[in-house]
């Protein structure tokens, strides 16, 4: 089992915490429903509870890509030494940052970065997590990235999605509202993966703008770059301990075919290419 490096924090002091972040931030109504959704009522057991499944604890140096609002950095915090989230909106980095100072967590910080381009020292991450965000960057760009930034021996995990679940957004959309509507941003995703795919080219217009990821050409990308260990599996059901069953976070597949959600964890090895 995970031994925490911290005290764990409590509901109450997060959801505290989380209220008084919102009264000086600037993020949308978007993205204030949306963070309001994940923290709930500051229970932050599946996320702790997924990190120790994937033995994704213990950890020197973690770096969380596409940190958004700083609830899985959290949750990385307690279990992991030192933790950097990024984010290429501004709005969820001072957001984040203002959470981890209510919440005295100084081995927390954030900072503004696009994945695909993070300026961080190379060879220097024993982890690298991100979740549900390398899709929402040329990702093949980013994963090259992720392999400079980890440390010979170091772990990356992801998760990812492939058609499947832009499929699900657009015949079941789910928490539309009006700044954001699931169908549009899955049919803009459809086309903007075939144009990047072709052309190599991502033109994204928003921070919320997406493409898909096929599981086939993340594990050929990985294997190209050099990375070992290579495991990808449908969203919540991988555990490296026996005690812990995950519990999914999202759809892995839509009508038992076409692949949704899933994750990704795979290794640098312990010599650089």
């Amino acid at each position: 089992m995970c031994t925490f490096l911290i005290t764990r924090i409590e509901q109450q002091a997060l959801v505290s915490a989380v209220r008084q972040a919102l009264t000086s931030s600037c993020l949308s109504g978007f993205d204030r429903s949306f963070l309001l959704r994940m923290y709930g009522n500051g229970n932050l057991d599946r996320y702790r509870q997924r990190l120790q499944s994937l033995g994704l604890t213990g950890y020197q140096h973690v770096l969380d890509v596409g940190c958004g609002f700083a609830q899985w950095s959290i949750a990385l915090s307690e279990s992991n030494h030192s933790v950097l989230g990024i984010d290429c909106d501004l709005p969820r980095v001072t957001f984040a940052s203002t959470i981890a100072e209510l919440l005295h967590i100084k081995h927390l910080s954030f900072a503004q970065s696009y994945m695909e381009t993070c300026h961080s020292l190379s060879n220097q991450y024993d982890l690298i997590f991100s979740y549900g965000a390398v899709p929402m960057s040329p990702y093949i760009q980013t994963l090259t990235t992720f392999y400079r930034l980890l440390a010979p021996g170091g772990t990356l995990y992801f998760s990812a999605y492939g058609l499947g679940h832009m499929i699900n957004n657009i015949l079941t959309p789910r928490n539309a509202s009006a700044q954001f509507c699931p169908r549009e941003w899955a049919i803009k995703a459809i086309d903007s993966t075939v144009d990047y795919l072709h052309t190599g080219n991502y033109r994204q217009s928003s921070s919320l703008d997406s493409l898909f990821l096929p599981s086939s050409i993340a594990q050929q990308t990985l294997h190209e770059l050099g990375f070992t260990n290579i495991r990808i599996f449908p969203e919540g059901t991988f555990s490296t301990d026996p005690q812990i069953t995950p519990v999914p976070m999202a759809p892995s597949f839509y009508n038992d075919t076409y692949e949704a959600v899933y994750e990704v964890i795979c290794n640098k090895p312990s010599y650089s290419k």
